[in-house]
């Protein structure tokens, strides 16, 4: 069956929006706030000052490793590691053995700046070399204001972010099935150098608190970056990314982060279809000059973040094939919300419909030859006009003649 589809595009909202609260004030250097299944971002602050990003770095670390192609069941031989004293690690060993799933979990759980390096030189050799794929990544994800020094986030010239481009690379990130999985972790049990298992807990203080709709993503600390977050949850239904840099302690970064949800999921407002029975589109009838609408079964709404728009695209037959039951469901409407489907719902019949007899195919027959149809006239209508105007020629001469 042939499908005639429809393509509209609907106001983003009707009328203003609601008033959303005032933003809050915030304690860091930089934030930002995106929502996620449009990639919008709700609210930015200071949001393109280049700033140190800290164990943000490890966002970064993971998405080129996995990138990378290598096999997460390889084995890597950890070499000599060279800390310093105040880094973050779980306590890797010249000549332990782990697998590269195993090093991903300690860096995005534990934070792991062994694991860092150790990751580095499994997929390029050295940590020079995986730190210029980190910057080629970054270049090919347009994030203009990010470079990398390091693969673990220790301050370092050369070494910023922004809370734009951080939360950016977030999402995308996200989007990794796999990467996904592994921040959502609150702990993750890794083999020690000495035989047993480690059992470390995420640094992320802010998912472990909000577990039930936070999943991600990870913290960072380092004196000069101070207290940073990236985090993503589905607050009250909506799917969020705050990324906070320069926090002066944790305590103060969560805070933060938790304004911002608020804040951000405050500027949504609900765009909705009409109500259920409005009719959609027409359909042609078979031997019918009456039209039959297609209703909306069951209205939609949604939640649409700021400049969000709506668009409906609508299947249906562009004849109905008889018989029609009262209700059927003849075609559909999908929603999508900055091209992404949201909700679909039924078009139902507004009316049942038999199979013509003769006679009203007969009688549609005569009418459409006589009205000629709806973009030609037809031939006895023709032929009326034209006798009319023979009888106002004669009635005319004789006029003149008498």
């Amino acid at each position: 069956m042939l499908l005639a589809v429809l393509l509209c595009c609907l106001a983003a909202a009707m009328g203003p929006p609601p008033a959303a609260a005032s933003p809050p004030a915030l304690d860091c250097d930089a934030a930002a706030v995106m929502d996620r299944t449009t990639g919008r971002f709700l609210y930015l602050w200071h949001a393109d000052r280049r700033l140190p990003m800290a164990s943000t770095t490890k966002i970064m670390t993971a998405k080129a490793a996995l990138d990378s192609g290598v096999d997460l069941e390889q084995v890597v031989r950890i070499g000599v590691l060279d800390l310093r004293w105040d880094e973050s690690s779980v306590g890797l060993k010249e000549g332990q053995r782990l697998r590269v799933e195993q090093l991903l979990q300690a860096l995005l759980v534990a934070s792991a700046n062994d694991a860092a390096r150790a990751l580095a030189v499994a997929v390029d050799g050295s940590e020079a070399a995986f730190v210029e794929r980190m910057n080629r990544t970054a270049r090919l994800l347009d994030l203009s204001d990010t470079h990398f020094a390091n693969a673990h986030g220790m301050d370092a010239p050369g070494h910023y972010t922004t809370a734009r481009d951080l939360t950016r690379l977030a999402a995308v990130a996200l989007a990794d099935e796999r990467f996904a999985q592994y921040v959502a972790l609150t702990s993750v049990r890794l083999p020690k150098a000495d035989g047993g298992m480690l059992r470390v807990r995420t640094t992320d203080s802010f998912l472990r608190a909000n577990r039930s709709w936070v999943y991600g993503v990870k913290t960072g600390y380092t004196d000069k970056a101070e207290s940073c977050l990236v985090s993503a949850g589905c607050y009250e239904g909506e799917h969020i990314i705050v990324t906070v840099l320069g926090s002066p302690d944790p305590q103060t970064r969560d805070r933060m982060a938790l304004r911002l949800y608020q804040y951000g999921r405050s500027l949504y407002r609900t765009w909705s279809s009409p109500r259920a029975g409005s009719p959609l589109v027409r359909l042609a009838v078979p031997y019918a000059r009456t039209p039959l609408k297609l209703t909306l079964g069951e209205a939609f709404s949604v939640e649409l973040p700021p400049g969000a728009a709506v668009t409906k695209t609508v299947t249906a037959p562009p004849v109905a094939t008889l018989p029609v039951a009262s209700a059927a469901a003849l075609g559909e409407v999908a929603y999508a919300v900055d091209g992404q489907q949201r909700g679909r719902r039924v078009l139902l019949a507004e009316r049942a419909i038999p199979v013509a007899s003769w006679e009203t195919r007969l009688r549609y027959r005569l009418w459409d030859t006589w009205s000629g149809g709806d973009e030609r006239e037809g031939l006895l209508q023709r032929t009326w006009h034209k006798a009319g105007e023979v009888f106002r020629d004669i009635g005319g001469w004789f006029g003149r003649l008498f």
